[in-house]
């Protein structure tokens, strides 16, 4: 391995730095692993953990186990306790995490059904009641024997006890972080309403909005006015709508190839291609800039563009208008909407 020497009058970012600068490189890859990996770092951790615990405590629940050499005492008992403790609650967070973050919208929306509040409150309510009665024995016994336990009494109400405070904290833990994924799922939701009712400029502010929150015909006509406004295109830029679904992996070239085999269209001649996912959840447009080709594409966070798929015949584009693009991505259906008649020149 050959060691180049730094050029003369140039020092290593080691030296300007200090000889710590890997290691604080490290830790801001390990800070980023840390904040975006909770799949990694909590959610299949805590996965392990809980089973590991719950296979150390609930066979001990009516005493102690012998397999093989190794007798499953309360020690192990409380062992196993404690991994399913630090288990739970390691998945609890990664449920929230994933919650505020973000991270996808589908696995928010999974997590949300999952945690529905009234189902799981039962859920709470029903591991507290359980953990009680299972100490109710050993409470009697306490309050029997003059409110002390001494040494050699029965097993079974201790390891009951011990098994009835572990479902205590799991009923306590499911009811905060309940309550908790629910308060973030409703802040991801007002948040994402926020940023759909905003007007916005740009490129930046052409996104749709869920249909449940138009409101009457004026509310759906100012959103078609302010989605066209938005767009601003020279008479002689036409705007193609490729009528099937395209693969989202898709970038410069592949779209190119797909504009020139598929649509049958020169992408240099400075035309909007637009292409949608399968799922119309997602839209790519490829224009030629001057220099080189750009590519803009979205995402929507819930709700469907209504964008006209074709029956796989001979028609494999639709030309559109920019104030009807602009309409496509503020959510409205071309095909319900109906245009007023305007004077054309012919030729355009």
């Amino acid at each position: 391995m050959r060691f180049l020497k730094e050029p003369e009058g140039r020092f290593s970012h080691l030296k300007r730095n200090g000889w710590l600068e890997p290691w604080r490189a490290g830790w801001i890859n390990l800070k980023a692993m840390f904040l975006y990996g909770t799949d990694f770092f909590l959610l299949r951790p805590g996965l392990l953990l809980l089973l590991a615990g719950l296979l150390l405590s609930l066979p001990v629940i009516l005493g102690p186990v012998a397999v093989g050499p190794v007798v499953l005492s309360m020690n192990w008992m409380m062992l196993g306790q404690t991994l399913a403790v630090l288990g739970l609650q390691s998945v609890y967070l990664g449920c929230i995490v994933q919650v505020l973050y973000n991270y996808s919208p589908r696995t928010t929306a999974r997590w949300l059904r999952l945690f529905e509040y009234n189902r799981a409150m039962a859920v709470s309510g029903v591991l507290l009641a359980a953990g009680v009665a299972l100490s109710v024995p050993l409470c009697v016994q306490y309050v029997r024997m003059g409110l002390r336990l001494p040494h050699g009494i029965s097993v079974l109400p201790n390891h009951m006890a011990a098994t009835g405070l572990l479902l205590v904290i799991f009923g306590f833990l499911t009811f905060c972080n309940t309550s908790a994924v629910r308060v973030g799922g409703k802040e991801r939701a007002a948040a994402r309403a926020h940023r759909g009712a905003g007007t916005g400029t740009g490129v930046g502010a052409w996104r749709a909005t869920p249909h449940s929150h138009w409101r009457g015909h004026r509310d759906l006509a100012d959103r078609a006015r302010r989605a066209a406004g938005m767009i601003h295109l020279p008479a002689s830029v036409r705007v193609y709508l490729c009528l099937a679904p395209c693969d989202m992996r898709k970038s410069f070239d592949s779209l190119h190839t797909l504009v020139r085999e598929h649509l049958e269209l020169d992408a240099f001649a400075g035309h909007l291609f637009v292409f949608t996912s399968r799922r119309k959840d997602r839209v790519k447009i490829l224009y030629w800039d001057r220099d080189g080709f750009a590519v803009w594409s979205t995402r929507l966070e819930d709700g469907t563009y209504a964008v006209p798929f074709g029956d796989g015949g001979a028609e494999r584009r639709q030309e559109i208008t920019a104030q009807e693009l602009g309409a496509l991505l503020s959510g409205i259906d071309l095909s319900t909407a109906k245009r007023r008649r305007r004077h054309r020149r012919a030729g355009t």
